[in-house]
């Protein structure tokens, strides 16, 4: 196209076709031959060239009215032209061939390419800075060579199993697509590659490329595949036009976009005034159950409303309808989706996989003398009185100061539980001069009868109670006063649930806890 109104298509037996009306109407064009035709490029409205099979390269200076063979010098089919300048361009070919011209087509030289493969499509972003394309005919062994000297020298820049057959070059982002669906990119002129296909890939083949912006275009191929991204091939969205397949692209600005195809297909893009397909979500892929956590996407252009869905048993608390969403994450994973409406309708949606984490099991604190023990094992973080205690991430802690200690628990995915508060009131059980031994509980696990066993260094009075691991308390040891020595007190267990209890055990002033297991 060499405007709006203006463009041409070329094809088999020397066929070619011209539109004024932006493809109202196309009339046919006299090219002299009847060679088949396989690329076509206008450096402005009235001169073009035309090349094809057998070595043909023709130029026009009339707007395609009339067309004068230029010597090429070779027989190879002729895939695809381009033009730097007026008078400077590029021909490639079947057999690895490239041909340049300095002189508007006067004279054609031949430039090593390094290759025999067929080259497919070559562009050019800047004066000397080029890539081409390169397939075997099964769609196999693909190829981009570059040259940053105006052609004197080209070099392999990425590999594929997959043929490579269309090409779209927008400054230093480049993209190639080709056999079975593949898509690949670049966003530093040639130097590292990464695969961007479409989410299901088949065994279709993308002829042709042709993109808007950078991060904006299309992509078009068999079967009438034309897929479009507008987030630099992060996704795409199939446009769904026709079984017919489609060979080539064209894009004139956003609003005008034209493909042509197998058997006479000609497309032209009518724009929709549904708005644009919404950008990447912003926001983490990785959260825990019960977090409150914000999703958002850029704006887009004649959007009235933002239509957000979450997945199953997740809350949107706030932002429905606009740019930015606050959840409350539930118990299951799943997609956050967005789509934006307009008085036309609802666009295509983007979408985004979010992991719903399980939480930690809360910790419980135990105490025995001046340390305190969490019952997870790994992933502790202790506090005082709300402050975090550096350097303490042990099970265990040995306390120095009264206050009230949490425990922290956390997973290697981030997510987290923290203890219910527990309070010291006495520095330390070293000042229980009481107590001579640790408590322990005999037998552990216990069945039907347990003891509570301990020494006494001196008379002291003892009481306690048992509680399950709900908490709930379920048995009380009667307040006692008991002399120096070794001393023994039953534990009814018989009733007990099996699980987990936790006695505590008063001497004197100071509390100290042990654990058991009831089976």
């Amino acid at each position: 196209m060499t405007s709006s109104q203006t463009g041409y298509i070329v094809g088999s037996d020397g066929n070619m076709l011209k539109t004024t009306d932006a493809g109202s109407s196309w009339a046919s064009l006299p090219t002299g031959i009847t060679d088949t035709l396989r690329s076509l490029y206008f450096v402005d409205e009235n001169n073009g060239y035309i090349v094809g099979a057998h070595g043909t390269i023709r130029k026009t200076t009339d707007g395609g009215l009339s067309w004068v063979s230029q010597t090429s010098g070779v027989t190879n089919l002729l895939r695809s032209v381009y033009f730097v300048s007026s008078t400077v361009g590029y021909v490639c070919g079947g057999g690895g061939m490239i041909l340049k011209t300095t002189n508007g087509g006067t004279t054609w030289v031949v430039q090593s390419s390094g290759t025999t493969q067929d080259l497919i499509n070559i562009r050019f972003s800047d004066a000397n800075t080029g890539y081409v394309t390169s397939s075997l005919s099964t769609f196999t062994n693909g190829l981009i060579l570059k040259t940053t000297d105006g052609g004197d020298t080209w070099t392999t820049v990425y590999t594929n199993t997959n043929g490579l057959l269309g090409l779209a070059v927008f400054g230093d982002v480049i993209y190639a697509g080709g056999g079975y669906q593949t898509i690949v990119k670049s966003s530093d002129a040639g130097a590292n590659w990464t695969t961007v296909n479409p989410a299901t890939a088949t065994a279709n083949h993308f002829r042709s490329a042709a993109f808007v912006t950078a991060t904006k275009g299309y992509v078009v191929g068999d079967l009438g595949m034309i897929y479009y991204t507008n987030n630099g091939g992060v996704t795409w969205s199939d446009q769904v036009v026709n079984t017919l397949g489609v060979l080539s692209v064209f894009v004139v600005n956003p609003d005008t976009i034209f493909a042509c195809g197998t058997t006479s297909n000609i497309l032209r893009y009518t724009p929709s005034c549904l708005p644009e397909q919404p950008g990447l979500i912003d926001g983490s892929p990785s959260v825990c159950k019960f977090d409150t956590v914000t999703y958002s996407i850029s704006s887009v252009p004649g959007t009235l409303y933002y239509k957000w869905q979450v997945p199953n048993n997740t809350a949107i608390l706030a932002g429905q309808g606009d740019t930015m969403i606050i959840v409350r994450i539930g118990l299951f994973s799943g997609f956050v989706t967005v789509a934006d409406s307009n008085n036309c309708g609802i666009s295509l949606a983007s979408q985004m996989s979010v992991t719903a984490n399980p939480l930690p099991s809360i910790p419980w604190i135990t105490q025995n003398f001046t340390t305190l023990m969490s019952t997870s094992t790994v992933g502790n973080q202790w506090y005082l009185n709300g402050n975090l205690i550096v350097g303490a991430t042990d099970q265990t802690y040995t306390f120095t100061q009264n206050g009230t200690y949490t425990v922290e628990v956390t997973l290697p995915t981030g997510c987290s539980a923290i203890s219910a508060p527990y309070n010291v009131t006495n520095t330390g059980l070293s000042e229980d001069l009481a107590l001579g031994s640790q408590v322990t509980v005999m037998p552990n696990p216990a069945q039907q009868q347990a003891s509570l066993n301990f020494q006494l260094k001196e008379t002291a009075s003892v009481a306690g109670s048992v509680y399950d691991i709900l908490g709930k308390r379920v048995l009380d040891l009667a307040p006692i006063k008991l002399s120096a020595g070794t001393h023994q007190i039953a534990l009814d267990c018989m009733f007990f649930e099996k699980g987990i209890y936790l006695v505590k055990l008063l001497v004197n002033d100071n509390v100290h806890f042990v654990k058991f297991l009831k089976e």
